[in-house]
């Protein structure tokens, strides 16, 4: 299950931002203010967040 985007939201580093995760984790990724989008790729801005072969990835510009 690709949750690392989960990580990222407990740190506070996604608070406000668009970012995807695996679909069972919608509900708690959301719980941390972070705008789920229904995507593989997210690009918001400075950030793309993405689940990619059960992989995730964030990187920042």
């Amino acid at each position: 299950m690709c949750t690392g985007a989960l990580l990222l939201a407990a740190a506070g580093l996604l608070t406000g931002r668009r970012a995807t995760t695996n679909r069972n984790a919608y509900d708690e990724l959301r719980a941390h203010d972070v705008t789920v989008l229904d995507e593989r790729v997210v690009d918001d801005g400075d950030r793309v967040a993405a689940t990619i072969e059960y992989r995730p990835q964030t990187l920042t510009r």
